[in-house]
């Protein structure tokens, strides 16, 4: 990519957009086009979820707007690329993402807090991502695009290990056969 001088948001979608437009992303696409279509320094790059068919020109009949972009790079160069990930609750880029100390914005659509899945309430509770409301998308998405700080590493060490068992040796022969 690119992209000079601008804040990249990556959202990787759990569905297929191409053939799915009536899912919880298609609502947080809707926010963030109503919201940022005209701004200049912001970059919405919309990565594909696998086996989707979503093209650029599809993408610019659902949001024609020059700043959203359909991803065609690999998962990696995405994260790498971007400022700010906004995913769901469960989603397994928002884990890789910690790996690339990057910011993550898990956006809950239930309004019961103890929706949250285990893996989102671990990350919630190291303080690796930030969650939010879709009325509140957008607040946050500057804010931490505004103030972000890669000063938590220990948090991000500490759901590493917790939750991939980063430098732990483990036996698979004993938690198979116990």
């Amino acid at each position: 990519y690119n992209f000079k001088d601008k804040k990249i948001i990556l959202l990787p979608l759990v569905a297929r957009l191409s053939t799915i437009t009536n899912n919880a992303y298609k609502i947080i696409l809707d926010i963030l086009y109503d919201n940022l279509k005209n701004d200049d320094d912001y970059i919405i790059l919309i990565r594909p979820h696998p086996g989707d068919r979503l093209t650029q020109e599809y993408l610019q009949q659902l949001y024609p707007a020059k700043n959203f972009i359909a991803s065609k790079a690999s998962l990696i160069v995405d994260i790498l690329s971007s400022n700010l990930i906004i995913t769901m609750m469960g989603s397994t880029v928002s884990t890789e993402a910690v790996i690339f100390e990057k910011p993550i914005l898990l956006v809950n659509l239930s309004s019961d807090i103890n929706e949250i899945d285990v893996v989102s309430s671990e990350m919630l509770k190291k303080k690796v991502a930030h969650l939010t409301s879709l009325d509140k998308l957008i607040f946050k998405l500057k804010q931490i695009t505004e103030t972000f700080n890669e000063s938590n590493i220990q948090n991000r060490q500490d759901f590493l290990i917790d939750f991939f068992n980063l430098g732990k040796e483990l036996d698979l022969k004993k938690l198979i056969y116990r």
